[in-house]
């Protein structure tokens, strides 16, 4: 499992003072060369809510946002892929400055980078409707560089994003996009 950090809280805007933006969570970055015999699980960090606006004109500072948890994959996994993108953090609390704004959440993202030809065996879920990325940069250029053997997303729980960039892929399921 790869977790990112979330996102700070904003600060409060006080009489005339301005509320700090709270910090970004940290990345989580993972390269994995071998072959990976079970799961792999990516949780990206939740963006943090913003500020209160302070009862004079003071503005509450933005939430921070979420970590990013990306994964580059250069062998074969033999079982499920989960992903989860980080929530996104809410407005600060009205008053007479300006609310902070809230911290958006981290993204999930698998690179599969292999130089010979990779299978992916389990599914591929993910946690929300539009979820998760999957880039294909396989360079093998043999008939199959890279194999899904199963699902990608469900019709209620679709991947956001597919991207090819180098490579044939071979999808033996139902691709959820």
């Amino acid at each position: 499992s790869l977790i990112a950090g979330a996102g700070a809280v904003g600060g409060v805007g006080t009489g005339a003072g301005n509320g700090g933006a709270g910090g970004a969570g940290g990345a989580g970055v993972l390269t994995l060369s071998a072959d990976l015999t079970g799961s792999l699980a990516l949780t990206a960090g939740a963006g943090s809510n913003g500020g209160a606006a302070g009862a004079g004109n003071g503005n509450g500072g933005a939430g921070g946002a979420g970590g990013a948890a990306t994964a580059s994959i250069e062998g074969d996994i033999s079982s499920t892929i989960s992903l989860t993108d980080g929530v996104d953090g809410v407005a600060g609390a009205t008053g007479t400055g300006t609310v902070g704004a809230l911290g958006a959440g981290g993204a999930t993202t698998v690179n599969f980078t292999g130089a010979a030809a990779q299978v992916i065996t389990g599914a591929v879920t993910t946690n929300g409707d539009g979820e998760g990325t999957l880039v294909a940069n396989n360079t093998t250029a043999a008939t199959s560089d890279l194999t899904f053997s199963s699902t990608i997303g469900t019709s209620s729980k679709a991947l956001l994003l597919f991207t090819q960039t180098d490579g044939n892929v071979e999808f033996d399921g139902d691709v959820f996009i």
